[in-house]
């Protein structure tokens, strides 16, 4: 499952391996082998045997089933050599059909439909669409996969829910007319002092991908933003984009959802056109790699358009907890920003040493060193190390090549531009 933000701050061995990051869920589909599953996700093969007990106990049962095939075999060719030999030895006359080697082998255990595979996954976020939904405890997992339009056994799967028992009841048999009394009744329900539930979402097998440049491009399959709890679209048909995207604006909001409870819903603007092109009043907006994202507020705020940002209405934590899981997956160009929204955020970051001090050490300086090479003196005297990487990253005094740049009319709503899909790791500095 994706963990916490602060799990995403890993080092790096000497021999230039990354630590992998907090593991996920993945929930097999039907003819599924390991291989597949690693080669989805990137990893080894044996990395992934070795970080999950499922297919631990899967290859452990295997290895029982081959030596006892190859014990059956021993055996039953030494049962067909006497039985060869008798039979060579015999009349031809009362001689039968010759005989044949009885043997039949046990086939090997393969992956069931919707089984909980772990995957000790690298610090990139990989093509995996979770969303978090916070709920209440006691909350029912059947309204929790109706809300979202999944099966309630997938919900079940990710979350590695436990059923209990809630009573003994009565089940119809095959035979008609007939019915089994004392089969027990499961229920599933958010227990545990859990108060978040991740909900695996499906990625659409024609995936979109963007054409050209933002400013005079097209977008090939264009994918809608879903209906997912805590987020609102202004518009439906300007909410169309490529797949990657979507994924990272899910991921994010659900990460704010998983931390603070009772979120406000979010107010997504504009995307792209399903087909991409010209989108008026916007320069860009038309290959479907940016996105128009309201701010968090601490008072209600209507959801069919965007409010202006204040220091009095702003809401610091969630908006800059945003922020920080859309830089934190690397595939993120830079963000247009209001100055005055900039302000408050590096200040709000820059008192959060305790919390944010490890992140912006590790992961904004890699972010930051591909940018403007080595990180040399601040102009701001006594700046540790972390604080330069902040101050960059905000573009502090006329940084133009920032992550977070200022751009008129945003002081509303942020724009995040993403970097084309197999671009990321190249161009972004992820770690």
């Amino acid at each position: 499952m994706l963990c916490v933000i602060a799990a995403l701050a890993t080092e790096v061995h000497a021999r230039g391996r990354p630590i992998v990051g907090p593991p996920l869920v993945h929930c097999t589909e039907k003819g599924e082998t390991p291989q597949h599953i690693a080669r989805r996700y990137g990893v080894r093969l044996k990395d992934l045997v070795r970080g999950s007990g499922t297919l631990q106990r899967l290859q452990a049962d295997n290895r029982k089933r081959k030596r006892k095939n190859e014990i059956a075999k021993v055996r039953a060719q030494s049962r067909h050599h006497a039985a060869l030999k008798r039979w060579k030895l015999a009349p031809r006359r009362k001689r039968g059909p010759r005989p044949k080697l009885k043997f039949s082998p046990l086939s090997p255990q393969v992956l069931g439909l919707h089984e909980p595979v772990r995957v000790m996954r690298p610090t990139r976020l990989h093509e995996v669409r979770d969303a978090v939904l916070r709920l209440h405890r006691g909350a029912r997992v059947a309204w929790v996969a109706k809300t979202f339009g999944v099966p309630e056994s997938i919900v079940r799967c990710v979350n590695m829910l436990k059923p209990r028992a809630q009573g003994v009841g009565c089940k119809r048999s095959k035979a008609p007319g007939k019915r089994r009394r004392g089969v027990p009744r499961f229920r599933y329900r958010c227990d545990g002092g859990r108060n978040a539930l991740l909900v695996r979402l499906s990625i659409p097998k024609s995936r979109g991908r963007s054409t050209g440049r933002p400013t005079g491009g097209s977008l090939r399959h264009g994918e809608a933003m879903p209906r997912v709890p805590g987020i609102i679209v202004k518009q439906k048909q300007h909410g169309f984009g490529t797949t990657h995207l979507v994924s990272r604006l899910i991921d994010a909001v659900g990460q704010v959802h998983k931390r603070y409870a009772e979120t406000p819903d979010l107010v997504v603007g504009d995307l792209s056109r399903q087909r991409g092109g010209r989108l008026n009043p916007h320069k860009s907006h038309q290959n479907g790699l940016d996105a128009d994202i309201g701010y968090y507020h601490l008072d209600p705020v209507p959801t069919d358009r965007f409010t202006l940002a204040t220091a009095k209405n702003l809401d610091l934590g969630r908006t800059w907890t945003l922020v920080k899981r859309l830089l934190e997956s690397g595939e993120v160009q830079y963000i247009f920003m209001s100055t005055s929204i900039q302000q408050l955020l590096r200040a709000y970051v820059l008192k959060r040493r305790r919390v944010d001090g490890a992140w912006c050490l590790r992961l904004v300086r890699a972010l930051s060193a591909r940018r403007y090479g080595s990180l040399g003196k601040s102009r701001r005297p006594r700046a540790s190390g972390w604080e330069r990487c902040v101050l960059r990253t905000f573009g502090y005094r006329g940084h133009t090549n920032a992550l977070i740049r200022h751009a008129g009319g945003h002081d509303d709503h942020l724009h995040v531009r993403f970097f084309p899909h197999g671009r990321r790791a190249r161009g972004s500095g992820a770690p």
